[in-house]
C-alpha cells in the first residue's frame, strides 16, 4: 500500500489509518517495528498511539520488548507513550517481565500523557500483579502525579477487591512531594 510510504499526514484520520493499515498488512515482525520507527516521529496525539493495535507484538514478544525498551527512552512524547501502553496491552499478562515496573519508573518526562499512561500502566499492572506492584507505592517510588493517578484508577477499577482499594486509599495520603 502506497500509502504507508508518505507521511507527514495532513490530518489525524491519515494518522489512524496509517497505524490500522501497519497492523493489518504487515506480517513481517522486522518489517513492521522499521515502518512503525519511521511513523512514530509523525504521531502527535495519545488518540494515534492507543490505537495502534499491534498483535504482532504477542508473536514476537522478545523481538518487541526490545525495541519497547529503545523507545521508552526516546525523547518524543508519544513514542514513549506509545511503549508504555504497548507494555500495558502485551506485557502485562502473559509475556510480564518484573523489570517492566522499573522501566516505567524511571521515566522522568513530566508531560501529561507519558505521566498519564504510566498510571495506567501501574493500575492495571495492580490488577495483574499486585505484590510486585505495591511496592513502588509503599516506597513512593513514583512521582506524586503518578502515584496519586494510580491509585485513583486502581480504585476505580472493579478489577481490585475492596480491601486493596482501603489500603491503597491509605497510601495516598502518605505521598512524598517532589520525588
Amino acid at each position: 500500500n502506497i500509502f504507508l510510504f508518505f507521511f507527514p499526514h495532513k490530518y489525524h484520520e491519515e494518522n489512524l489509518l496509517h497505524g490500522y493499515l501497519l497492523t493489518l498488512k504487515i506480517k513481517d515482525i522486522n518489517e513492521y517495528l522499521n515502518r512503525l520507527n519511521e511513523f512514530l516521529p509523525y504521531i502527535d496525539n495519545w488518540c494515534v498511539t492507543d490505537t495502534i493495535n499491534p498483535k504482532i507484538f504477542n508473536k514476537y514478544p522478545n523481538e518487541s520488548y526490545k525495541e519497547i525498551k529503545r523507545w521508552l527512552k526516546s525523547k518524543d512524547e508519544y513514542t514513549v507513550r506509545f511503549a508504555i501502553v504497548s507494555l500495558l496491552q502485551y506485557f502485562l499478562k502473559e509475556n510480564f517481565r518484573k523489570e517492566e515496573l522499573e522501566l516505567v519508573s524511571k521515566i522522568k518526562k513530566d508531560t501529561y500523557y507519558i505521566n498519564m499512561a504510566s498510571a495506567w500502566f501501574y493500575s492495571m499492572s495492580l490488577v495483574n500483579h499486585y505484590n510486585d506492584t505495591i511496592i513502588y507505592l509503599e516506597n513512593h517510588l513514583l512521582s506524586s502525579f503518578i502515584h496519586n493517578k494510580t491509585i485513583q484508577k486502581a480504585i476505580e477499577s472493579y478489577q481490585i477487591s475492596d480491601e486493596k482499594k482501603d489500603y491503597l486509599r491509605s497510601l495516598k495520603t502518605n505521598v512524598k512531594k517532589n520525588k
